[in-house]
């Protein structure tokens, strides 16, 4: 491997292949001889075919080619030297063979010689990603002979790596001549220790110009696997960048992983159809146990599943060293486990460790499909489509809102509850962790919220409306604010949560956030602010709230819409520490005090602002002053002494 090129100079060098073929004696098999891309090959060449081999180097190629009964083929090179090795050896066993030195650029036969054009490896070696305009004249000029010389019907064949580069050069070309149909043809495996896929770039020559797109067309490796059309250059050369990325993470997982890693595999309609994560156990040095977990549509945004703690229990709990954790999508159709198997089967051993080779592959699952039952749909204007569903987990039954464009992230849960033989949403239990640690603010407020004082709350992000109907519900002479930028969802809210959008202790304001706090601080200021507000997941990192939400404009007016007594409860949503960092040091620049609240079973952060400032202790001395009696109250006192200043 010392003698491969050390740069991109060097790869398209003719004195340095020169060299390298003086000091390699023994043949050199770019991509793979016969023996690995030979059945793709057959494909695409006939037995009677006369064939061109361009760049010939001193591979076995053309020898391997003629002793399986392709025996009118002629190879070329610019090396003498390599031309006459070839000669030498095949003169004897192979005399039907042809070696010419020759100039793929500048060819000398007759136009339509040939019935097939081989190229292997040339293209990439004489065609680096930063050639200058003299190498880009060079392969213009060998497109053009390729084309002078291949007769109507014939085949121009390029073994490659398909660099984009490469793709694009190659199908400006030919796609501009309309004198060609464009295949490129995934071969299979060419070797275990290779970590790129190998493609074939098929130009078949029509037998007159066809005006208009020309025709693109993918097929992969299976020989049973049907070309498929593709609608434009941009979409083919997308789809084998998908195939070059999963050789590369199926290459990265034949290894143990330092760090859990995930990859999208799209379905026959080129739509994601599954998200596989692999975790591995972080204490061993090498993985072999290995399994993969089928998450049943309905449960794909539970913590067990959807973060990578999650994973990592529901590894150890399934007594795997690596755990392939597959969770589907909403928009597509899957008929059984058994199918989801069958589909999975080839994929579950390419992500198998080096290790587990030749193991049976497991399939663990919870033992459905979809375990949701749709009760509502729709389209909304602001969040697009939607759907109102109950889940069953294990004993208990919910009621969740998510939006499909963000299938991952639950917007809104609720607990469901039998009274007199029909469900009805609980409102006295809030679900969801965040919520509960969110309640804090109100334990900070030390007496005003001890003697049952008519308190005025706001939630910015009302979503189904979870966190605001329980304080409506807990707190009697509390007056709360409920902000919703979506209209529909106040609507699902009331019909499908059981928000109490009418109550006269209950205000719902449809509109954006943002705006809604810059014009509270002129009007009656409030005790508490929730801000939970969910977005999607941007460049900037931030799944809640929006990035909108954290500029310092917005901040401050968060703070002028407070009581002087008055506390922020903002939950805060990011995979990366050095945002969640950048978030509270810019919320310690307008707050005195910054209290943080974290879990492990949660992704969401919740950050506690008071608007006065606080001794280490006092969330402490709240939690032993607060009454007695509901569970909710225990609940909060247990998070206020976890709370850590920033």
């Amino acid at each position: 491997m010392a003698l491969l090129p050390r740069s991109n100079t060097e790869f398209a060098d003719p004195n340095y292949w020169r060299s390298f073929f003086e000091k390699r004696q023994t043949p050199f098999e770019w991509y793979g001889d016969f023996n690995q891309i030979g059945s793709s090959l057959e494909r695409y060449l006939k037995p009677q075919d006369a064939i061109i081999q361009i760049g010939c180097g001193n591979s076995l190629l053309a020898e391997q080619l003629y002793d399986n009964g392709y025996r009118r083929v002629t190879s070329i090179d610019t090396d003498q030297g390599v031309i006459d090795k070839q000669r030498s050896r095949n003169a004897n066993n192979r005399p039907e063979l042809l070696f010419e030195r020759a100039d793929a650029s500048r060819l000398t036969y007759e136009a339509g010689t040939f019935s097939a054009v081989l190229d292997k490896g040339t293209l990439d070696a004489l065609f680096p990603p930063d050639a200058d305009d003299a190498t880009r004249s060079t392969v213009k000029s060998m497109f053009s002979e390729v084309q002078r010389v291949l007769s109507p019907g014939g085949r121009y064949i390029v073994v490659t790596l398909a660099q984009e580069h490469i793709l694009q050069e190659w199908l400006s070309y030919f796609s501009e001549t309309h004198e060609f149909i464009l295949r490129i043809h995934k071969c299979a495996k060419c070797d275990d220790g290779f970590v790129m896929p190998v493609f074939l770039l098929v130009a078949t020559r029509l037998k007159a110009p066809m005006p208009g797109q020309p025709i693109l067309e993918l097929s992969l490796a299976d020989a049973a696997n049907k070309a498929k059309r593709m609608s434009s250059v941009d979409e083919l050369v997308e789809n084998v960048r998908a195939a070059q990325e999963y050789n590369w993470f199926c290459h990265m997982c034949s290894e143990k992983l330092s760090s859990e890693a995930s990859i999208t595999i799209n379905g026959p309609d080129g739509r994601p159809r599954y998200l596989i994560s692999i975790c591995d156990d972080p204490e061993l040095k090498s993985v072999y146990l290995y399994a993969m977990f089928i998450v049943p549509v309905g449960r794909e945004a539970e913590w067990l599943f959807c973060t990578a703690k999650g994973r990592q229990i529901l590894r150890k709990t399934c007594n795997r060293h690596r755990l392939a954790v597959v969770r589907l999508y909403r928009n597509q159709e899957y008929e059984s486990l058994d199918l989801i198997k069958d589909e999975l089967n080839s994929i579950a051993l390419d992500l198998a460790p080096g290790k587990s080779k030749g193991q049976k592959i497991e399939f663990l699952s919870l033992g459905e499909v979809d375990v949701k039952k749709t009760l509502a749909g729709g389209k909304s204007a602001v969040n697009g489509d939607w759907t109102v569903e109950n889940v069953q987990v294990r004993t208990n039954l919910y009621r969740r809102l998510v939006f499909l464009s963000s299938q991952n992230l639950v917007q809104s849960e609720a607990l469901l509850k039998k009274v007199k033989g029909k469900h009805v949403v609980d409102l006295d239990t809030l679900t969801c962790d965040h919520h509960e640690a969110m309640l804090s603010a109100l334990g900070l407020l030390g007496d005003r919220f001890a003697a049952d004082a008519p308190l005025r709350l706001a939630v910015v992000g009302l979503g189904g409306g979870s966190l605001a109907s329980f304080l409506h519900r807990k707190l009697p002479r509390a007056s709360v604010v409920g902000v919703e930028l979506d209209p529909e969802v106040v609507t699902i809210a009331a019909k499908w949560f059981d928000c109490p959008v009418d109550d006269s202790r209950m205000t719902v304001v449809v509109g954006d956030g943002v705006k809604f706090l810059a014009d509270a601080v002129k009007g009656d200021l409030f005790d508490v602010v929730f801000v939970d507000v969910a977005g999607a997941m941007h460049d900037d990192g931030l799944s809640c709230p929006p990035a909108v939400f954290i500029t310092d404009e917005c901040l401050r007016h968060m703070r002028d819409s407070l009581t002087p007594t008055g506390c922020l409860a903002l939950n805060l949503v990011t995979r990366d520490e050095e945002i969640s960092a950048s978030v509270r040091s810019k919320l310690a620049q307008v707050f005195p005090t910054v209290l943080r609240h974290s879990s492990e079973q949660e992704v969401n952060e919740v950050l506690l602002c008071p608007k006065w400032s606080i001794e280490s202790n006092e969330p402490r001395k709240r939690a032993k002053s607060l009454p007695s009696g509901d569970k909710w109250l225990k609940t909060m006192g247990d998070n206020l002494n976890n709370l850590r200043i920033c």
